[in-house]
């Protein structure tokens, strides 16, 4: 696989997970046992279970049961900006997308590629590249979040995050904070105190080579500026490269120049 097509499905896998999946909050990060190392000798000789504000804990469920999704449908835009401090120089990206869904069809845009998702097909478009991918259609999950249960409370204290808050006008933040995690050092979500709707998730994430090390971490900034309960899929069937011809799919004409994989 050529390398910006690893780093297409590495940013694809973070907005689709927070897109698509339903256990962004509820599932406990996993460390890596197989690594007898500092930071994880840190975690298991830290044997008081913190204790978190109930009314801090009460409004990150109402954030999260906002976009709880049973409905199937979504249209959403915004950035996702990733920076990897452990490279020299540092590599960063920011790249605009649209994502918008309908059940188990979707339409996702990341900077120059783009993603079909059909009943019986997923094409990957990258137009930079040139490239035309085929692969059997990925399964929908009908909530965006899980919610907030015991179980993500008892995974906060296994795993020795703190629960923070800050306020910046009206926008509050909530931040689960542990410097000495394995994988996950932070996790904030961003939100507005009036209507709940989430406008930022920040991710910093432990560089496993050094994981105390501050300077070497990666962090993924995922910034929403639309979110919206409906669908707008037609809006970009257009764009769509195949099209069903007398049972057949079929490239269209100005995707001609492109290189079909399957």
């Amino acid at each position: 696989m050529m390398k910006s097509n690893k780093t297409f499905l590495i940013t694809s896998a973070v907005v689709l997970f927070l897109a698509l999946s339903g256990t962004v909050l509820a599932i406990k990060i996993s460390r890596n046992s197989g690594k007898d190392n500092e930071a994880t000798n840190l975690q298991q000789n830290i044997l008081k279970k913190k204790q978190y504000d109930p009314k801090l804990l009460s409004r990150f469920q109402l954030v999260f049961n906002k976009m709880n999704a049973p409905q199937k449908k979504i249209f959403m835009t915004g950035s996702l900006t990733t920076i990897d401090y452990s490279d020299k120089p540092i590599k960063s990206s920011s790249l605009a997308f649209v994502f918008t869904k309908n059940g188990s069809r979707y339409y996702y845009k990341l900077g120059n590629t783009e993603t079909f998702n059909e009943d019986s097909i997923n094409v990957y478009v990258d137009h930079e590249l040139k490239k035309i991918v085929l692969s059997p259609p990925t399964k929908d999950s009908t909530t965006l979040f899980s919610t907030i249960t015991k179980n993500f409370v008892k995974n906060l204290q296994d795993e020795q995050y703190d629960l923070e808050t800050r306020m910046e006008g009206d926008r509050q933040t909530i931040t689960m904070l542990n410097n000495h995690h394995i994988s996950c050092k932070e996790y904030s979500v961003t939100f507005d105190t009036t209507s709940f709707d989430v406008n930022r998730i920040f991710i910093r994430l432990t560089n496993l080579t050094d994981p105390l090390k501050r300077d070497n971490e990666k962090h993924i900034d995922f910034r929403l500026n639309q979110f919206y309960l409906q669908e707008r899929l037609e809006s970009f069937s257009n764009r769509n490269p195949l099209s069903l011809q007398n049972g057949q799919l079929k490239v269209a004409e100005k995707f001609n120049s492109y290189q079909l994989l399957k």
